[in-house]
């Protein structure tokens, strides 16, 4: 939010404007958790990844044979 006051403070016209919060680096995060970097969220926040990206795109998705 802050960079979108300041945009606006500066005179842009800002469209659309979606603040979070949350691990940003998502590809490296859930690789540190893999490798055994685990905070204390990052279980679960790893779970939600790669949730979402199953759902979105059938990423992670075992492919049964002979069924």
């Amino acid at each position: 939010m802050a960079t979108h006051r300041a945009m606006q403070t500066a005179g842009m016209k800002v469209t659309a404007s979606v603040p979070m919060s949350g691990p940003y680096a998502l590809a490296a995060f859930v690789d540190a958790v893999f490798y055994g970097e685990v905070n204390g969220g990052a279980p679960v926040s790893s779970t939600f990844l790669l949730t979402a990206d199953q759902a979105a795109y059938g990423i992670s998705t075992p492919r049964r044979r002979g069924i």
